[in-house]
């Protein structure tokens, strides 16, 4: 499991980045998208977009896609 930091900045930008290390990894991102969902599908995109720089392969599990 690998832990994601996410915060919100004081503009209102997300901040989302790995706390692990996930170079060479194969990646499985599960999250819902419950309200909002328009914030929440973009801070998947973002761990996904992320995600693809140094892993070896991105699946995405979403299992309410609202």
């Amino acid at each position: 499991m690998v832990r994601v930091e996410r915060k919100v900045c004081a503009d209102g930008e997300s901040h989302i980045r790995f706390a692990d290390d996930v170079e060479g990894e194969e990646l499985t991102i599960i999250q819902s998208c419950s309200p909002p969902q328009d914030k929440i599908l973009i801070e998947i995109l973002f761990m996904a977009s992320t995600a693809e720089l140094g892993v070896e392969r991105v699946a995405l599990v979403i299992p309410y896609f609202a």
